[in-house]
């Protein structure tokens, strides 16, 4: 499928039950509204069409956020119905413009949903849209987001900060990795670590990194995002 660029969530992505597949539709040209196919993946046929740009499924496979006028969550259940006719009532707050990246993580349990930009992590409660928290204080560097990951439970999640660097390619901060008590927004901890994940099991805050194969430009590494999920057993997979 051909897919387009989506600039703020993932152009392509696939519901944790693996039935479904939303794309971001490739643009004829900039002047056609912003798209998502979601597609039956048994046999590949178009179950719907909605508005946005990128897409993240929830975990638990309830909702499938897209990008349009603020983060959009579309019920999943209710897809085949058609965007024209059913637009969500209410959405998460806008993020993402011509200067600003933004991301968004669901908690295991999908209650909870947290709106990541460079500076400052807002979390949300899934279902009502009500704000519940709002963590921000590092320094930051508007083009590389930090890593956020809900702990099993959802009561904590844990912050990685980019690496920053200087002109010449140094590190000037090292990453660092914050926990979070969700409830107090105290910040728990607060360590350096390796450019890389970082995550709470429930008792500490594990991590592991990873190395590009051959040289590499230090300060290019900012640019990969590989993606983490933490299951409601605890599994973590990459």
């Amino acid at each position: 499928l051909p897919i387009g660029d989506a600039w703020a969530l993932k152009a392509v992505a696939l519901s944790p039950d693996g039935r479904l597949l939303a794309v971001q539709r490739k643009k004829a040209d900039w002047q056609e509204t912003d798209k998502v196919d979601v597609y039956r993946v048994a046999d590949g046929s178009l179950l719907d069409t909605v508005r946005g740009e990128g897409a993240v499924f929830s975990l638990d496979g309830r909702y499938l956020a897209t990008l349009f006028d603020g983060l959009r969550l579309y019920p999943v259940a209710e897809l085949g119905q058609g965007w024209e006719k059913r637009l969500p009532k209410s959405t998460l707050p806008w993020c993402g413009d011509a200067n600003e990246r933004c991301g968004l993580v669901f908690s295991p349990d999908g209650t909870l949903a947290a709106v990541v930009r460079a500076g400052q992590v807002d979390v949300y409660r899934v279902e009502d849209r009500k704000l519940v928290r709002q963590v921000s204080g590092w320094e930051a560097d508007q083009y590389a987001l930090p890593q956020v990951q809900f702990g099993v439970d959802g009561g904590q999640m844990v912050i990685t900060t980019p690496a920053l660097y200087d002109g010449q390619g140094n590190v000037r901060v090292k990453a660092q990795a914050i926990l979070v008590d969700i409830a107090s927004g105290e910040w728990v901890s607060k360590s350096e670590v390796e450019e890389g994940f970082a995550y709470w099991d429930g008792e500490q805050v594990g991590t592991f990194t990873w190395k590009a194969e051959g040289e590499m430009v230090p300060y290019r590494t900012k640019w990969m995002h590989p993606r983490m999920l933490i299951s409601n057993k605890g599994e973590v997979k990459l």
